[in-house]
């Protein structure tokens, strides 16, 4: 069963390792201060201080581990086309000390299940550095695949660098793996 909340955060599915909720002014600090860690902005595409989520008004999401109870990262849904029912989602946790623990992973699951059923959307599409190899293996988890690849699709401090495109279309064997009993991160 899915629960969805507005203003409180809410697990958006039972089983679920994070809290969804929607950002708000008072978390404009804590994602600046991630955005000044270079290891951090480069893996993850986002600019300057100031220039993260906080600038998209719609779509965007904040996780933290239940048990902390504390920003942690945030996933946005964004680029909504309703004509063709897509979208891009992006993700980034910014506590570094959390990577690799399934936050990524379980926040990712929650947004592709608000994205298809809340949203209605039909596809959700990703772009990934081809280096980010904990990303790609969290995305492939989620039922993600790679379509194809966007050479020198961004600028990084190192240069350019390749992007993975990847998918998930609604009703797909991948994305209803989702929903499987007792699926965990």
């Amino acid at each position: 069963m899915i629960r969805y909340g507005r203003t409180r955060g809410v697990a958006l599915a039972e089983e679920s390792r994070v809290i969804l909720r929607q950002l708000g002014p008072q978390d404009r600090a804590r994602i600046d201060e991630w955005l000044k860690d270079a290891e951090v902005r480069d893996w993850f595409g986002v600019g300057r201080p100031g220039s993260g989520p906080c600038a998209r008004s719609w779509g965007v999401w904040l996780l933290s581990p239940p048990a902390v109870a504390e920003l942690i990262g945030w996933v946005e849904i964004d680029d909504i086309n309703r004509r063709a029912a897509s979208a891009e989602v992006r993700i980034c946790i910014g506590r570094k000390d959390l990577w690799g623990r399934g936050y990524g992973t379980a926040a990712l699951r929650d947004a592709v299940r608000l994205a298809f059923e809340r949203l209605k959307l039909r596809e959700l599409y990703l772009r990934v550095d081809v280096q980010n190899v904990r990303a790609i293996r969290a995305y492939d988890k989620c039922g993600f695949r790679c379509e194809g690849i966007l050479r020198a699709g961004r600028h990084a401090a190192a240069g350019m660098r390749d992007h993975l495109l990847m998918t998930l279309r609604r009703g797909s064997a991948r994305a209803a793996a989702l929903d499987r009993p007792g699926r965990r991160s």
